[in-house]
């Protein structure tokens, strides 16, 4: 059984472009009568990360939820449109305006979820939101874009938000490096099995996502009801190799697969609409960790210097600084610290290095993009030419 990822070109956000293109990927992969029967209560989850408008790139674009509730309406389901959003100290009424969700849900008459008040049910040590029982299918609307700790932020890691909000502190400050984060996400992924999955690449992110990233066009809509196959397609249009993304090295070793009981590698993986090497981007940038965790893999090839591998690796770490000219001092960042690691002075937020676990939390969930990234001398050289990551690009 192949795993199949449709990739459609989409080079704008116009409404009947948009429901063009998420038709024909739904089509190429199977039909969704195959996947929800008329009468079932759907929910659309989109990357609602929190509230910044349809602009910036940050959060699932509302015209392709619109794309997605006209098609869940055209089988006779019932489509509802939810999320935990990272930021939900903001408020989801804030979060509902500014994401366009709000002007969706009128204009298509769907009912917006808060899945946070439903309270949360443990799976095997995973806090997931009660709400799940209340439909009878997924389906998961992802973004993009990198992701400053786990590298992407795709399929696998936008299941994340069906987790409530204090759970995911938890879950920052219990598991605040990559290779344990992303086993977390891969046990979500277990519990929660979306029917089908619809990615916004039309307009994507790069370089230190996911909220204060650099911008770019990709003019994608990638569809598959596998979670894994449509990462591993997303970095492979990245131009990067899967294994090198902690998650999906995590689902590669699990060996398991979210339709029929085929076990997934990408031997079974089937592209349909464009051909993949055509969609590949050769200068897309991935956040600066990664990219110098790369470059040390070239630098130490033999096994033996893995200690050594492991020392250079701390070399390429960073620390979150406020930008003051931006910070609106909403305090925002302290209370969603997971270990409390940041104090106010005159309003503004001082970073306790000691305690601080560099979940970048604070960087991701900000609203005024207010808190950047600071590398240490070594990493600046290298990046020196690279001389826009430090400016954010529009498109």
């Amino acid at each position: 059984m192949k795993h199949r990822v449709a990739v459609i070109k989409c080079d704008s956000y116009d409404e009947e472009k948009v429901e063009l293109a998420v038709k024909r990927g739904i089509s190429l992969i199977g039909g969704l009568d195959n996947l929800i029967k008329p009468g079932y209560k759907v929910l659309l989850k989109p990357n609602l990360l929190s509230a910044y408008l349809p602009s910036s790139g940050v959060t699932t674009h509302p015209s392709v939820v619109k794309a997605v509730v006209k098609c869940v309406k055209e089988v006779g389901a019932i489509p509802f449109i939810g999320d935990c959003p990272g930021a939900f100290l903001v408020g989801i009424e804030e979060i509902w305006e500014k994401t366009g969700m709000k002007q969706v849900a009128e204009e298509t008459n769907t009912e917006l979820v808060c899945l946070e008040k439903r309270g949360s049910e443990i799976f095997n040590g995973i806090a997931i939101s009660k709400a799940i029982y209340d439909f009878d299918a997924i389906i998961n609307l992802p973004k993009f874009k990198t992701h400053s700790l786990t590298g992407i932020t795709g399929s696998i890691k936008n299941l994340f938000g069906l987790v409530p909000g204090w759970h995911k502190s938890s879950f920052h400050r219990d598991y605040p490096n990559a290779e344990g984060f992303s086993k977390v996400l891969i046990n979500i992924l277990k519990i929660v099995k979306p029917v089908l999955n619809i990615m916004d690449g039309i307009v994507g992110m790069e370089g230190d996502g996911p909220s204060n990233g650099n911008l770019r066009k990709i003019g994608l809509i990638l569809v598959s009801s596998d979670c894994v196959a449509l990462d591993t397609v997303m970095v492979r249009i990245m131009g990067y190799n899967p294994n090198d993304i902690n998650m999906l090295k995590e689902a590669y070793k699990e060996r398991f697969a979210y339709v029929g009981d085929t076990k997934f590698t990408e031997l079974n993986l089937e592209v349909v609409g464009e051909d993949l090497e055509s969609v590949k981007i050769s200068d897309f940038k991935l956040p600066t960790f990664l990219r110098g965790q790369n470059l040390t893999k070239k630098i130490f090839k033999d096994k033996i210097l893995e200690i050594l591998t492991k020392i250079y690796y701390n070399f390429v770490t960073a620390k979150p600084i406020v930008q003051k000219e931006l910070c609106k001092k909403c305090g925002l960042c302290g209370k969603t610290c997971p270990v409390n690691a940041i104090t106010y002075t005159n309003g503004f937020p001082k970073f306790n290095r000691k305690k601080c676990i560099e979940c970048f939390c604070c960087y991701e969930l900000c609203p005024h993009n207010a808190i950047e990234l600071e590398y240490n001398f070594l990493v600046k050289l290298w990046l020196r030419r690279e001389k826009n990551v430090y400016k954010k690009k529009t498109v």
